[in-house]
């Protein structure tokens, strides 16, 4: 138990030195933040690099900490949605507005395509849902789940 709470203590500490940020977990259905398992984001990932060194594999987690930043930057506050078991890597809210979003760095195979884009085609509201991916010919709209190259959601008007 006491480890327990300096564990916590020392995540909160390296959160406050603005190294990391954490996004807490909410349950879409149940409307409701859910109170284990936040996701925690570097706030520079050349951070990640210096502590486990560059894993080329990991580039999808990276895309995914640099949308994260970017939504900070634009000032959204940010939750990781839960949908019937299934992960929505960002729930971005800003005074009224509301986007669900999922970040991939290639939709390559039907797959993933069914995957990234399920995700939010199970969510039954009419919120904005967006994926973000590293491919520039991809369609621009799939099911009404807009497609975003990675590259042109960056250096969109803020």
């Amino acid at each position: 138990m006491v480890f327990r709470s300096s564990l916590i203590n020392y995540i909160g500490y390296i959160e406050s030195a603005m190294l990391i940020h954490r996004a807490e977990r909410y349950d879409i259905k149940g409307k409701k933040i859910l109170e284990f398992h936040d996701k925690v984001y570097l706030n520079d990932v050349c951070l990640r690099n210096g502590l486990i060194g560059y894993r080329e594999r990991d580039i999808n987690a990276i895309l995914e900490n640099i949308i994260f930043s970017e939504l900070k930057a634009r000032g959204y506050t940010i939750t990781v949605g839960v949908f019937d078991g299934y992960e929505i890597d960002f729930i971005a809210e800003k005074y009224k507005e509301k986007k669900y979003i999922q970040v991939c760095y290639l939709l390559r195979d039907e797959n993933t395509v069914a995957r990234e884009f399920g995700n939010l085609e199970k969510i039954k509201d009419n919120y904005e849902k967006i994926v973000i991916s590293m491919d520039k010919m991809f369609p621009e709209e799939r099911n009404g789940i807009q497609h975003i190259y990675l590259l042109d959601y960056l250096l969109k008007d803020k």
